[in-house]
């Protein structure tokens, strides 16, 4: 049996301590893919607890290739959001291909899963809760879990958008989640530290924000004030129509009215009128 099957025996038989003994023997498995399209990583990090010195030395290793992507779609960040594991990630925070998942913010991969689990939590928690203690007390652990790499995928982010003057990164943190405006783990706030060492473009984008933000408010008040004062226009063109509709009726009233009184008057004269007349002189 060659090294690559019986690293693959050990995974099969969850024997995570024979697995890391192959792998340091031969390190140059550790991106290897069995022939089922499972990644060695993703194998590791299945072992959780029992595999944390088997996934820190893959993980370690400089030729590792965490941006890897499976058969199924699944890429090595999906799989480090799947298995909720902090101190995995931690081992690439300072590698910027971390940072970015499928085109999209890793930020936003593990934002979904948070939202995904406590949605989860939610409904089981309006089953019987006695009844689903241990997997509610599992559900718990895996959102403190996301959470905390959520801050950490969020720091790591801000960190390397001041390191290289790119606002991008801010930019699509900010299109996604209000998360600027939070200070990072050592107290300081993202634009006080773009302010102190002199990121130009951070700044323009930070200050060319605001500008933005209050044209768009004047614009928002105008369109607000002439929707305003459209409508008002339309209520009292509503209530002259209304008006001039009832003036109308009631002059109709009075012209009707009138007709009738006419008419009446006319009869009581015809009929006085009949009543005067010389008889006939007989013949």
């Amino acid at each position: 049996m060659g090294y690559r099957e019986e690293l693959w025996q050990a995974f099969s038989d969850r024997n995570a301590p024979r697995a890391l003994e192959v792998l340091k023997a031969h390190p140059e498995l550790v991106n290897d893919v069995s022939d089922s399209g499972e990644h060695v990583f993703d194998e590791a990090l299945s072992f959780k607890a029992n595999g944390d010195e088997l996934v820190k030395f893959i993980a370690t290793r400089p030729h590792f290739n965490i941006a890897y992507v499976r058969d199924t779609g699944a890429t090595g960040i999906d799989d480090l959001a799947t298995y909720t594991d902090p101190v995995a990630l931690g081992y690439f925070i300072n590698n910027p291909i971390i940072l970015v998942n499928k085109n999209k913010l890793t930020y936003v991969t593990i934002s979904e899963d948070l939202d995904s689990n406590k949605s989860m939590l939610k409904k089981l928690k309006q089953k019987d809760p006695n009844s689903e203690q241990e997997k509610t007390r599992k559900y718990e652990a895996k959102i403190e879990r996301l959470t905390t790499m959520l801050s950490m995928i969020r720091e790591a982010t801000i960190r390397y958008a001041l390191a290289t003057d790119d606002p991008t990164w801010l930019q699509r943190l900010s299109n996604e989640f209000d998360v600027l405006s939070k200070d990072l783990s050592d107290g300081t706030n993202v634009f006080d530290l773009a302010y102190a060492q002199g990121k130009t473009n951070i700044i323009n984008w930070h200050e060319g924000r605001f500008s933005r933000s209050s044209s768009a408010v004047s614009l928002a008040k105008l369109q607000t004030a002439d929707q305003a004062f459209q409508k008002a226009a339309q209520g009292v063109t509503q209530l002259q129509s209304q008006k001039l509709q009832a003036e109308a009726t009631v002059l109709k009233g009075l012209h009707d009215s009138q007709r009738l009184f006419l008419n009446k008057v006319t009869e009581i004269v015809d009929g006085k009128a009949s009543s005067l007349s010389p008889s006939p002189i007989p013949a």
